[in-house]
């Protein structure tokens, strides 16, 4: 068996979005919020902060190897950081994409 990983996914990496293929296989998602705000403007992204509003996505468990095919997808402009997921049965930690501050409106 291979080695899974827990990751938030917003925007187009959501499951039946168009670039959810880059996941792979997802063994379960679940839907779930994080601390943060999405950027308004001509990128899709996400700030993560405690003191922010949420942001609504999907915690999907996926095979740890998928992880840098989805760094390449999301490439220079964010970076993978871990973040706190709220889902219905409790909190979670897991990875997500953040985009840098250079994008940021």
């Amino acid at each position: 068996m291979n080695a899974r990983t827990l990751v938030f996914v917003y925007g187009t990496l959501r499951p039946g979005e168009g670039a959810a293929a880059y996941l792979g296989t997802v063994h379960s998602a679940r839907a779930a919020i994080v601390a943060g705000q999405l950027l308004k403007g001509p990128y899709y992204g996400a700030r993560f902060s405690e003191s922010a509003e949420g942001i609504p996505g999907y915690v999907v468990e996926i095979d740890a190897e998928r992880l840098p095919e989805l760094d390449n997808y999301e490439g220079p402009s964010y970076d993978r950081v871990e973040v706190t997921a709220h889902t219905l049965t409790g909190q979670v930690r897991c990875w997500s994409y953040m985009i840098l501050d250079g994008r940021w409106g």
